[in-house]
């Protein structure tokens, strides 16, 4: 007992008061114990268990008064809620029913909705199928009734391009072979092959027409060449090879007579004759060819202008007609690209076809018919007889051929680089038919006047040589170069310049420039050689030294500037050169034996040196060579020490001034070996002193020898420096 009371007690010391819960306790109790009399007593704590519950079971029956209303108001609610149950059920067998409709109302929905979007996948296959294969009707219209050049706002050409679109649409039904949708290709191929063939008929008329109105040559009313309409028709019929065949031939003919009638209009000046429109446009024209130029024959005087003139407005013709094709047909059409044929022409034999032409074989037809023009001309010019009745001379006969050679090889290059040349070296042999196909008329006949021209030049080399050598010129007076040698050097100053001139490689010439000069020179100084035999040697070696010295001046003077020919003319200068050094030579050798004779020196100084060879006893002891005899022969060459020749019959200064030297060189080294024997005092000749009275240095310096050593010197290092 006592255990327990010292629990509670401990347990009510250790409880404590400030909680919330015993402080909310205590003013319930307090409120409680002012209720009852006396208040908070001992009596009253005694008590408080019963009063508590009394107090509890007041409560619990005011709890019950209150809570009889409340469960009146529960037993209606439950009532309601009962009735809204009922409700309910109905409401969800309602909507489970409705939710069976929709899933089937739903499952149908879609499955038409699936339906409709395959209907239109294949609705949108099948118009894309018809745009694609199929032509519109503004297309079917353009290709069967409308003009064939109608342009439409933008620039666009129906027509055109409607058979593009024929072209594509024909490409993607070839396609369809093999495919599910192939018996569709083949209906409406058939459909648009009545189309198409229609097309290319009206297109074939329409070219036809416009390949007409190609013929006009009227500078006011001319057909412009670049025109578009007509190069998109040309390339277009391309797809039907035998209509595009015809109607190149059509275009090819039409331009070779326009290109014909022209060259005879830029020839003359005037046209054909004729009256009508054409010819009254005419009327008005002064004399010009085309285009206001005078006409080329008015130069028919000067046969190098007249030609040059002439393959000048042709190179022009070519060119333009080359640009003109390459317009139409476009740039590479015609040279083998892959064609579509139509069904015809697939089933017939490539030997029962025409073929389609180049672009560079229609060029040589068109070019065609001023080929027997252009001969007839260019051998009237380069043929020898047509210098005869004209102003030409006959030394310039030569050259005019040469220059008439040269300007054919130009031209005949020129034109090879167009694709017209005739050359073997371009051409391919067609094993079929055995012809050049890249060779044309037209280069043809360049490249036979070329080898016409090239066979007169030959011929008038051979008949100058000829000629030369039958009748040798006869040697002037003054013996100056002759008239042959001033000729040849003139034919060769112009020969070289035009060779020099040239614009075309030397390998391109046709011809070798040293074969040229060989036929010029070597003629010429067989010629002078031969009418110099009646002269005397030294006159001989003047007369040769004055006619290779001009032609050598010649050749010089064309060598400073050459470039492609320097080597085979500088092998023809040193050839005249040493040419010179043999006749200078000679003329020298008998200069100075004339002067050595004259003065009585060469004859002593053969004696003397014999003598003194012979060793037979003293010079001055042999008869005619004792000092008396020595120094009067010492006293005429001293004498005659200033009149040595001055060979004023040289023409050129500097050949003669070393003429000079030379000589003096010879008679001073005579006068050397004479000092050096009557010098000695062995050969007997004490008073030597007086009649030697220059030394050998002297001599030497009063004839001006040492000036040729210093010239040679200087020529030396001055052909050094050119080479």
């Amino acid at each position: 007992m006592e255990r327990v009371l010292e629990q509670k007690v401990r347990k009510v010391v250790e409880g404590r008061t400030d909680t919330p819960a015993m402080l909310e306790a205590l003013q319930a109790i307090a409120a409680f114990y002012g209720h009852r009399e006396g208040g908070n007593t001992a009596e009253a704590r005694k008590s408080l268990r019963q009063d508590l519950e009394k107090q509890n079971m007041v409560l619990c029956d005011r709890f019950l008064e209150l809570f009889e209303v409340l469960q009146k108001r529960l037993a209606v609610l439950d009532a309601h809620t009962a009735n809204l149950e009922g409700h309910c059920q109905g409401i969800h067998a309602r909507i489970e029913t409705a939710e069976e409709s929709m899933s089937a109302f739903l499952a149908r929905a879609h499955a038409l909705k699936k339906q409709q979007a395959d209907a239109e996948a294949k609705a949108a296959q099948i118009t894309s199928f018809l745009d694609r294969f199929t032509l519109s009707d503004a297309e079917v219209a353009a290709l069967r009734f409308e003009a064939v050049d109608k342009i439409i706002e933008g620039g666009q050409r129906p027509f055109f391009a409607a058979m593009t679109r024929v072209q594509e649409i024909r490409a993607g039904c070839g396609a369809l072979v093999g495919s599910p949708q192939q018996s569709a290709g083949f209906e409406m191929l058939e459909a648009l092959s009545e189309h198409q063939e229609a097309a290319f008929r009206r297109l074939h008329s329409w070219i036809l027409q416009r390949c007409a109105g190609l013929e006009r040559d009227d500078a006011a009313g001319d057909v412009e060449e670049n025109d578009v309409a007509l190069g998109l028709g040309l390339r277009t019929m391309r797809g039907r090879s035998a209509l595009f065949v015809h109607c190149q031939e059509c275009l090819l003919q039409r331009r070779k007579d326009v290109v014909r009638r022209r060259f005879l209009q830029a020839l003359s000046g005037a046209g054909l004759g004729g009256s009508g429109e054409s010819g009254g446009r005419r009327e008005g024209r002064s004399l010009s060819g085309s285009g206001g130029q005078r006409p080329i024959e008015m130069q028919a005087h000067d046969p190098v202008r007249y030609l040059s003139d002439i393959l000048a407005w042709l190179h022009q013709t070519v060119a333009s007609e080359k640009e003109f094709l390459q317009n139409l047909l476009g740039a590479g059409a015609g040279e083998g690209g892959d064609k579509e044929k139509d069904e015809i022409s697939a089933s017939l034999s490539s030997s029962s076809v025409k073929q389609e032409m180049t672009q560079l074989e229609m060029l040589a037809g068109i070019m065609e018919g001023v080929a027997p023009l252009l001969k007839a001309r260019i051998m009237h010019l380069v043929e020898p007889r047509s210098f005869t009745n004209s102003s030409v001379s006959s030394s310039n006969q030569l050259i005019l051929s040469f220059r008439l050679l040269n300007l054919l090889a130009f031209y005949d290059v020129t034109l090879q680089t167009l694709g017209l040349g005739g050359s073997s070296k371009t051409t391919t042999i067609d094993s079929s038919s055995g012809t050049t196909p890249s060779s044309s008329a037209f280069g043809q006949v360049l490249r036979d006047t070329r080898a016409q021209a090239h066979h007169f030049f030959e011929a008038g080399l051979r008949q100058l040589g000829e000629a030369a050598m039958a009748s040798p010129p006869a040697y002037p007076i003054d013996l100056s170069a002759a008239d042959l040698t001033k000729d040849a050097g003139r034919q060769l100053t112009e020969i070289l310049w035009v060779h020099e001139s040239s614009l075309i490689p030397t390998e391109e010439l046709g011809y070798e420039v040293d074969e040229v000069l060989t036929a010029l020179v070597e003629p010429v100084l067989r010629a002078c050689r031969l009418g110099a035999e009646g002269l005397d040697p030294s006159d001989a070696a003047v007369y040769m030294l004055n006619n290779a010295g001009m032609l050598y001046t010649c050749l010089v003077g064309s060598n400073s500037s050459s470039s492609s020919s320097g080597g085979c003319v500088g092998k023809w200068v040193e050839r005249l050169k040493a040419e010179m050094e043999t006749w200078l030579a000679l003329m020298v050798k008998y200069q100075s034996e004339a002067v050595l004779e004259r003065t009585g020196l060469g004859p002593l100084l053969e004696r003397a040196v014999a003598v003194a060879a012979s060793s037979s006893g003293t010079l001055s002891a042999t008869a005619g060579l004792d000092a008396g005899t020595v120094g009067e022969v010492m006293k005429g060459f001293y004498q005659g020490l200033f009149s040595s020749p001055q060979f004023e019959k040289l023409d050129d200064p500097r050949m003669r001034a070393r003429a000079r030297q030379r000589t003096s060189k010879v008679i001073a080294e005579g006068h050397e070996t004479a000092y050096k024997l009557f010098s000695k005092g062995e050969n007997g000749y004490p008073e030597a002193g007086k009649f030697l009275i220059h030394t050998p240095e002297q001599v030497r310096i009063l004839l001006d020898c040492e000036e040729e050593e210093e010239e040679e010197e200087e020529g030396i290092e001055r052909r050094s420096e050119e080479e």
